[in-house]
């Protein structure tokens, strides 16, 4: 039977086919080592998907409305307020990250 002209274009569709993926693993390659980085604890590399500022930007923005979504701060019992602030800065002081901590008791 005589080669017609979709039966030569077909190879041609494949093989870009499979050079458009090749490229497309690559890429997706590419992205994934970029999104490594190191654990501060374990000292290993791993998948982060936000960076530390990013992390620290989103919290600025969602921890007052998020607070006040929670039913506002706690205030009835300064006394339980201080306490446990002052476990969250000890725990925040043997933290292998360095961020900007705050303990409060809400509401919820």
């Amino acid at each position: 039977m005589p080669a017609t002209r979709n039966s030569i274009a077909e190879p041609r569709k494949s093989a870009r086919g499979i050079r458009t993926l090749r490229w497309r693993l690559v890429a997706l390659a590419a992205a994934f080592l970029a999104a490594c980085g190191v654990n501060p604890v374990t000292g290993e590399k791993e998948l982060q998907l936000v960076s530390e500022s990013q992390e620290i930007n989103i919290g600025r923005e969602q921890y007052l409305p998020s607070r006040q979504m929670q039913g506002g701060d706690y205030t009835v019992d300064p006394s339980v307020g201080d306490y446990v602030r002052s476990v969250g800065e000890r725990l925040a002081a043997t933290s292998d990250r360095a961020l900007p901590y705050e303990f409060t008791v809400l509401n919820n």
